[in-house]
């Protein structure tokens, strides 16, 4: 199935399609767009990545997917952890961190793991602050003080594992 029949099949069901457009400002961007309408070559689209409704050039339009629709959120309900660890979301994800362009800075051993995602400038070079952050800690001190500074012996160490 070509670009302007995907859009127009998305137009149809309400789909929202992450695409990588090979033009406008930033050209090769990751975005995720709802198609409103397909007309001579273009699409007409709400675009989620910047918030606003934008025209695109069809034959600069790379189809990657859709967009995933996860499970909402509901108060009081069990949620289930899919990732034992930071190492094993990024032993799975690395592929996809290196696809979309992502620069990966980590830590993923000892009592502290951390794992960040950093955008890069058009030249290649990753910007200095992340747009992503996780991180683990094996153990939470909890310390208790009383008013005079001391250190009460409700001190505890907890472990998350």
């Amino acid at each position: 199935m070509n670009a302007e029949m995907s859009l127009k099949a998305a137009i149809e069901t309400g789909e929202v399609l992450k695409v990588r457009y090979h033009g406008g400002s930033q050209p090769g961007t990751l975005r995720e767009i709802a198609p409103i309408s397909v007309n001579d070559g273009k699409v007409r689209a709400r675009c989620y990545s910047s918030d606003a409704v934008k025209t695109f050039a069809i034959s600069k339009v790379e189809i990657v997917g859709f967009a995933k629709k996860g499970d909402e959120w509901q108060k009081g309900k069990e949620q289930k952890s899919e990732y034992v660890s930071l190492s094993y979301f990024f032993e799975e994800k690395a592929n996809l961190f290196d696809e979309l362009g992502w620069h990966v800075e980590s830590e993923l051993s000892g009592d502290h793991e951390f794992l960040s995602l950093h955008a890069c400038f058009k030249n290649g070079n990753p910007k200095k602050g992340a747009e992503v952050e996780l991180s683990y800690e094996k153990y939470a001190y909890e310390m208790v003080v009383d008013c005079t500074g001391q250190l009460k012996p409700d001190t505890f160490l907890s472990s998350f594992s």
